[in-house]
């Protein structure tokens, strides 16, 4: 089962994992490996078509610290970065994350610089790099296409014919890798419903997978992966945060959203299984109502055995690389699957954060070359390269 972070940074303008102005890559890894079983690194597509493009070294701050990336152009630090994580055991999901490098309005999966085609395109330079490289495990196509919607006579804002043909494509350019498609939100541009007969609870920006009911992604079911991502009331406020009886009427809500499309969830027969699905992107501060959540979140996912991406917390306006709050006070938090936990001066907050509120490590051994399929029980399974 997956146990995952999201490690940021690579899909802004300095085109950079976060924190590597303050801690050496190799540090900030071996504290994920204790803990997490793999990494989703985000990208964005205009970076990876860009042959010149240059991380931002922060006036030379990040070279002082890691040496390693003197010189080195946006794909070869992306290089380093996956194959220090494959020399510990950590899987990695690439992740098209923005269009344009720290463009954060990506209603679709195109817009009028970086279109369809674009997007395919970068899939095949990052398939042609690291489709052989045993610890790079899958595409998540694309981030959060919030305006789309799923299914319905207009093309272009269809999400699920989309990623049918990006994951197409995909899949020629890497037979072998998993293929993660996210939901669509809960309403299109136009303020329609995102997908047919949906429910009337809110969806967050990639949660609603209520369409596949009767529309699935036409991608071959051991390679296709449903990713949504769910945020609680910190983040993605909603109504039903504010009943009486929250947390407790959240279980049957992941249900309609996505929950009905995993194989352990639900009234789903062990032969007739459904598919596989991973959250891709859940958390949030670790306080008050989102706590509440998070650790319902937590136990919902050890319960049915779906794998998750957890983030960091927020990134400070005033400096992207520094995550707000990563000065915490000494403190003791209490997590669903490790208990208390003395906080004193964790490491990096996205690994510290996701270490208190994600569900158990599961490690299980598979060949470093076999064909990976989605299958829940092993998707996340750790494995070693071999000579």
């Amino acid at each position: 089962m997956l146990k995952g972070i999201s490690w940021f940074g690579m899909e802004e303008t300095y085109a950079l994992p976060q924190g590597l102005e303050h801690v050496h890559m190799s540090h900030l890894l071996d504290f994920v490996t204790e803990h997490f079983n793999a990494v989703r690194v985000p990208l964005s597509v205009s970076s990876v078509l860009d042959e010149s493009k240059s991380p931002h070294t922060f006036g030379g701050v990040v070279l002082q610290v890691n040496p390693r990336l003197h010189h080195l152009r946006y794909l070869h630090v992306l290089h380093v970065l996956v194959s220090e994580a494959g020399a510990r055991g950590l899987l990695i999901l690439l992740d098209l994350h923005r269009l344009s490098a720290g463009d954060r309005n990506n209603p679709l999966w195109y817009d009028a610089k970086v279109t369809e085609s674009h997007l395919i395109e970068a899939w095949g330079r990052l398939a042609s790099r690291y489709c052989g490289v045993w610890n790079v495990i899958g595409a998540d196509l694309f981030n959060e296409p919030w305006a789309a919607a799923w299914g319905g006579e207009d093309v272009a804002e269809d999400w699920a014919a989309a990623a049918e043909r990006i994951g197409a494509a995909v899949h020629r350019a890497c037979p072998r890798w998993l293929l993660f498609v996210e939901g669509v939100s809960h309403s299109t541009r136009s303020g329609a419903p995102a997908a047919a007969n949906q429910t009337t609870e809110g969806h967050n920006w990639a949660s609603n997978l209520e369409g596949a009911r009767t529309r699935p992604v036409a991608i071959a079911t051991a390679k296709r992966v449903y990713s949504p991502h769910v945020y609680g009331p910190s983040v993605a406020p909603q109504p039903y945060f504010e009943e009486a009886h929250f947390p407790s009427n959240l279980p049957k809500l992941w249900q309609a959203h996505f929950g009905f499309l995993h194989a352990h969830v639900g009234f789903v027969h062990a032969h007739e299984p459904r598919g596989c699905v991973v959250l891709g992107e859940w958390g949030g501060r670790y306080e008050g109502a989102d706590a509440v959540w998070q650790r319902a979140l937590a136990a919902w996912l050890a319960q049915h055995r779906v794998g998750s991406f957890c983030i960091p917390i927020p990134v400070a306006q005033s400096n992207p690389l520094q995550p707000s709050g990563c000065t915490p006070p000494p403190l003791v938090m209490r997590c669903p699957a490790h208990g208390s936990m003395q906080g004193a001066h964790a490491p990096p907050c996205a690994s510290s954060l996701c270490r208190r509120l994600s569900p158990p490590k599961i490690g299980l051994s598979i060949p470093p070359r076999a064909t990976l399929a989605a299958s829940c029980s092993t998707i996340g399974a750790r494995r070693t390269p071999q000579s």
